[in-house]
């Protein structure tokens, strides 16, 4: 078993040998031709492997070194302008195809009902404002009857205080004979009644702290309405300002849906704003091809619709799943009967700014792109290629 083992190996070794030999000999004409011919025939191979190599240095491989697909499309941002008010339309000062700035007047709604309902909304903040200003000079008013209460408050309490002296000194002269009888009854009816009048005066005092509280609240209250009435009377103005349908953005009408006399509800589509020349282009590549592309990416874009001109562009942004996933109906693989497809990756492509003829690019024009992943078969592994396919491991 050893030497049959050993035998196999020899004769491998021996069929690798033969190989490399038969190569050079394929090469070179060796054993078949005279030793002259071989010298030609070697310098002629030399010479185009240097001149092989010198094309590999200045000119990569194309084929290997870019992914293209025309399965790609141009892209912007459709604005759909809608109507956020209900009305009858008096003028729509567009066309289709028109060219508009952004603030142009794409379309005026009648606006005599929302006039009036600013009127009165501002009619319900100028009277919010002056119940605040009322509620306000209550609030003085109270505080004044506060003070004065406290006042007769501290006035009555001295008397009290007095009467009450009159009648511990009218006690002690009774005996005597000093004072009368009556004088004493006299002053002991004082102190009673000064002592009423003393508890009134402080209920009243108490009152009137109890009606300065409460005009603290009217005040909080008629703060409050009057921000309600001014919230509501700028949610007018909000409402006559929608009145005027404006365009958002630089760009062109793609289409008018509605006409002077129709009538609008909120939400109703008055026309769609392409922003030309904000442009991009969508590529659609295949799952194998996606390997080595990158954000960044240099890209060269060629139009239908413009033969013979080139675009420059980059790689933007790959989408993080085929389009089969987004789609309404996604497949579903897991019954039945499986047929591969091969899905596609859509690539994000912007264009270089500044470039001549990019307003004519226009959404859903179909563009063949091809993107410069730098991995193709250049000088260096062209070498050696070269080199391992005449030592035979190629």
């Amino acid at each position: 078993m050893l030497r049959q083992s050993a035998a196999k190996s020899g004769d491998a070794t021996c069929r690798s040998r033969r190989r490399i030999k038969s190569r050079w000999a394929l090469i070179v004409g060796w054993p078949l031709v005279t030793t002259r011919v071989r010298m030609s025939r070697r310098f002629a191979m030399a010479s185009s492997v240097l001149f092989a190599s010198a094309v590999a240095v200045w000119y990569p491989i194309p084929y290997r070194d870019s992914v293209t697909t025309d399965d790609a499309y141009v892209r912007a941002d459709l604005t759909p302008l809608v109507s956020h008010v209900e009305g009858y339309l008096v003028d729509v000062p567009i066309r289709d195809n028109q060219r508009v700035r952004s603030g142009d007047l794409l379309a005026l709604v009648q606006d005599t009902d929302y006039r009036e309902k600013v009127a009165e909304a501002q009619a319900k903040a100028d009277l919010a404002a002056a119940a605040l200003v009322e509620s306000r000079s209550q609030k003085q008013y109270q505080q004044i009857q506060v003070e004065a209460a406290a006042a007769s408050l501290r006035a009555l309490q001295a008397e009290l205080d007095r009467a009450v002296a009159d009648h511990s000194r009218y006690h002690a002269l009774l005996p005597s004979g000093s004072v009368s009888r009556q004088q004493v009854d006299g002053i002991d009816a004082d102190v009673k009644r000064l002592s009423a009048n003393l508890a009134q005066r402080r209920a009243e005092w108490m009152a009137a702290q109890q009606r300065e509280k409460m005009s603290n609240a009217s005040i909080n209250k008629a703060r409050a309405n009057l921000q309600a009435a001014q919230s509501s009377l700028n949610l007018r103005n909000i409402d006559l300002g929608w009145t005027r349908i404006t365009s958002p953005v630089d760009g062109v009408i793609g289409e008018r849906h509605v006409r002077p006399g129709m009538y609008v509800r909120t939400g109703t589509l008055i026309a769609d704003v392409v922003p030309l020349p904000h442009v991009w282009v969508v590529a659609n590549f295949r799952e194998s091809e996606i390997t080595h592309i990158r954000p960044g990416q240099r890209v060269t874009i060629l139009v239908d619709s413009l033969p013979g001109q080139a675009f420059e562009g980059k790689v933007d942004s790959l989408q993080p799943a085929s389009g089969a996933q987004f789609a309404l109906l996604p497949a579903d693989n897991a019954t039945g009967n499986f047929t591969k497809v091969v899905q596609r990756f859509p690539v994000k492509i912007t264009l270089d700014p500044s470039q001549d003829s990019q307003s004519s690019l226009l959404p859903g024009m179909s563009v063949t792109t091809t993107i410069h992943t730098s991995t193709g078969l250049s000088s260096g592994n062209f070498i050696d290629w070269l080199t391992g396919w005449l030592r035979g491991r190629v």
